[in-house]
């Protein structure tokens, strides 16, 4: 065999031997390549979901201390004492009226998506604390109306003196935030 031929043989076996091992590692490369690539969208997608729950759930969080911010305020304004002339409390109820898009049932629908349980049972027991302040307040101007009527009964004074009693506990004994101890 002539040393021409022997050389092109060795050469063209060895370009083979290494085309074939060149062609195994870069399928192994772009393999790799490629599930580097689909684990590094699936966090960017990761990360971009949580950051639009965290844009909900900030969202929803705001509008529920807001309305529960506004019903301290209206709450306070309602049991009072001291009163003003009725323009200065129309005014005043005015200012503590929630705004015609509040809704605590959507608030509340939006919460339990994304709050955790303590938060929901925050809100459930400002929203009984609520009524429960809401029905005091009702009863004792009820009293107080009827103790203005000519020919009350007697018991009426302290009826509505236990009225107020009750309101000043429902209203004090969480601070007026309707998060008391249950």
């Amino acid at each position: 065999m002539n040393p021409v031929e022997l050389a092109a043989i060795i050469s063209g076996g060895w370009a083979t031997v290494v085309a074939a091992i060149g062609y195994r590692y870069n399928r192994v490369a772009v393999k790799e390549t490629i599930k580097a690539t689909n684990a590094n969208s699936l966090v960017a997608l990761d990360a971009a979901h949580e950051a639009q729950l965290w844009g909900q759930k900030a969202s929803a969080y705001v509008d529920a201390i807001a309305s529960i911010t506004r019903r301290q305020a209206a709450r306070f304004h309602l049991t009072r004492m001291l009163r003003y002339d009725e323009a200065t409390e129309a005014k005043l109820r005015e200012s503590y009226a929630a705004p015609e898009n509040w809704d605590w049932a959507n608030i509340g629908a939006r919460l339990a998506a994304f709050a955790p349980q303590p938060i929901l049972d925050a809100l459930l027991a400002a929203n009984q604390t609520n009524q429960e302040v809401t029905a005091q307040y009702g009863q004792w101007k009820a009293l107080s109306e009827q103790r203005e009527v000519p020919g009350s009964p007697p018991g009426l004074r302290q009826s509505l003196s236990d009225h107020v009693g009750g309101l000043i506990r429902s209203f004090a004994c969480d601070g007026g935030t309707g998060l008391r101890d249950r």
